[in-house]
């Protein structure tokens, strides 16, 4: 995981940085509950790029590949929006938590961008996952997505 997803969640839980202009922040919002409803949200499936840009997106297209030249599995093996293969989407969709995550000086937030903190229980563990956002004609998109855990993931990352 890079050390900006750590220092910007370490921000959060400080309650520090900035975060998108309000209008901009619950449009993004809206989005990512959209991608918790029944069914969740789920990038391998048929059709799932269309919620995806730039880094995910091209992480999403080598994994594809990937698995289409191999056995059927390609880098990315699981579903990124609830960062496991088997999941409960009742249990994550009552403990689901989006709330705006911060911005650092080195990668302040600009027109069209935000980021978001996205937290769910589900087994008794709680998960959170960072969320990079771009709007894209008009529509938000997930440009990147990461575990925040001590040994977690970032989408962008997984097939390099």
């Amino acid at each position: 995981m890079s050390c900006r997803y750590l220092i910007r969640s370490a921000l959060v839980v400080a309650g520090l940085g900035v975060v998108a202009p309000a209008g901009a922040q619950e449009s993004a919002e809206v989005f990512l509950r959209s991608l918790y409803q029944e069914p969740i949200y789920n990038p391998l499936e048929d059709g799932g790029a269309d919620k995806l840009t730039g880094d995910a997106l091209e992480a999403l297209r080598t994994s594809e590949t990937q698995s289409q030249e191999g056995e059927g599995v390609g880098c990315i093996d699981f579903v990124v929006t609830v960062s496991g293969q088997d999941y409960d989407g009742d249990a994550i969709r009552k403990t689901l938590a989006i709330e705006p995550a911060p911005a650092d000086a080195e990668w302040p937030l600009e027109k069209g961008e935000a980021r978001f903190l996205v937290s769910f229980t589900q087994a008794g563990e709680k998960t959170t996952l960072f969320y990079d956002l771009l709007e894209v004609d008009g529509a938000w998109r997930i440009n990147d997505v990461a575990n925040t855990a001590e040994e977690g993931w970032t989408m962008s990352q997984l097939c390099q």
